[in-house]
């Protein structure tokens, strides 16, 4: 009967077996019997549990179609999967649909819709939410805190993140470690090292204590804030107080800048306490090497990334071909250009395999590069435009040089001084 199926139901739910309970509610049905609310709401929940959350969402559709009207935790539950798809416009458009039903959303509903938000990258309609809420009585926790914060941070909204954060304190919400891991986020994104630094002392304050995420975060706000011996220190900090992670090894190497010798150092350091390197770990590496003109030990180590089974990616061969163009070693540049085709090339990629050609005098070369560009569909910047028309310009083509002037004006991009040196 209902109540065997339901029991059922919700022991397949908590052995996380999703299928099983889409095939009971399938067999429920031939068996003539009605599934209720309740029956969807476990079901969906076995399959929202398990990440199935299209499948999760299939069933409130099925629900609604069958003529049962839902109630708030069937609401809840739908919207929650929506969330984990990002699909916020949907999701708002339930919560009017839950008015209209005269259901009421509560604290757990908008959090599911501004968890939609955040995933689907709209933190101004995560922040309109929490606004939402207070205007309807319905006060925000530390969770819708966070999580329109985490919009925030992910869109480097960082000025709105830390008003929210204020927000928080003014209204006696406590952050947590998760609400200042997405503020320090932000900073690092926008560089801003001062401001995610004070932030980690604040919380410290707290009486909480940074985790890997946090340290990461601090220390590429560093790194992008243009502060290598702060990451440094905060690296050197994290180690004493965490377990070091890819994450955090990463960010230490990217600060060591040309320190090519630290860089393999540290990348030695993790593989011998089983702390397997990424790609980003191998780039940041890469990089260092690359600086240092090191650029035989830069190439090398794409053999080295396959050998730990780690695809180079565009990144990857980018910042080879560079520390080849840099040593003018203009051939191996292209001969790994054709090697990076089964990647996915950007502009980055094609500047630095013309910019090797142009620092090289192999002026033909850099033209043809420049044509495949445009012919692959890849929008060129005002770097590509440049080094392009110092080619053109080398090549005795100048009709073309000047018809560039044109083509940057054409892409909203201003020609600066070297542009309209070329062309003269």
């Amino acid at each position: 009967d209902l109540t065997a199926y339901n029991f059922a139901l919700s022991a397949y739910a908590k052995g996380k077996q999703w299928r099983k309970a889409l095939e009971l509610v399938d067999d429920m049905k031939q068996s003539g019997v009605q599934p209720t609310v309740v029956t969807y709401t476990t079901a969906m929940s076995a399959c929202t549990n398990c990440g199935q959350s299209a499948k999760s969402f299939e069933l409130f559709e099925a629900m609604l179609s069958d003529g049962v009207e839902p109630d708030l935790v069937m609401y809840g539950a739908a919207v929650t999967a929506l969330a984990q798809d990002g699909r916020w416009k949907r999701a708002l458009e339930l919560l009017d649909e839950m008015r209209a039903s005269n259901v009421e959303p509560n604290a757990g509903t908008y959090n599911a819709a501004i968890a939609a938000c955040n995933k689907g990258g709209q933190w101004e309609r995560a922040v309109d939410l929490i606004k939402d809420m207070s205007a309807r009585g319905i006060e925000p926790d530390v969770v819708s805190y966070n999580s329109a914060i985490a919009a925030c941070a992910r869109c480097r909204e960082l000025e709105k993140a830390l008003e929210l954060l204020d927000d928080m304190f003014r209204l006696g919400k406590r952050p947590d470690r998760v609400t200042y891991g997405s503020v320090i986020s932000a900073c690092a994104k926008c560089g801003k090292w001062e401001r995610a630094l004070q932030l980690l002392d604040s919380l410290r304050e707290l009486g909480c204590a940074p985790d890997q995420i946090i340290y990461s975060s601090a220390i590429t706000a560093c790194v992008k804030g243009g502060q290598p011996d702060r990451a440094l220190e905060l690296f050197d900090e994290s180690r004493q107080k965490v377990q070091p992670d890819v994450i955090l090894y990463s960010g230490a190497i990217s600060a060591l800048g040309g320190q090519w010798e630290r860089a393999l150092e540290l990348l030695d350091e993790m593989r011998q306490n089983g702390i397997e390197p990424n790609s980003i770990t191998f780039n940041a590496a890469m990089s260092s090497c690359e600086k240092a003109g090191e650029w035989q030990r830069a190439v090398a180590m794409l053999d080295d990334m396959r050998q730990h089974g780690i695809e180079p990616d565009v990144v990857s061969y980018t910042v080879a071909v560079t520390a080849c163009g840099k040593s003018g070693e203009w051939q191996l540049a292209l001969k790994l250009l054709s090697e990076a085709q089964n990647v996915r090339a950007d502009v980055a990629l094609y500047n630095a395999a013309i910019t090797a050609c142009v620092k090289a005098g192999q002026w033909e070369e850099a033209v043809d590069i420049y044509d495949r560009t445009r012919q692959k569909g890849i929008k060129p910047d005002v770097v590509t435009y440049g080094v392009a028309m110092a080619a053109f310009a080398k090549c005795g083509q100048w009709q073309r040089a000047v018809d560039l002037l044109e083509d940057m004006r054409k892409d909203h991009i201003e020609p600066n001084i070297n542009a309209y040196n070329a062309a003269i």
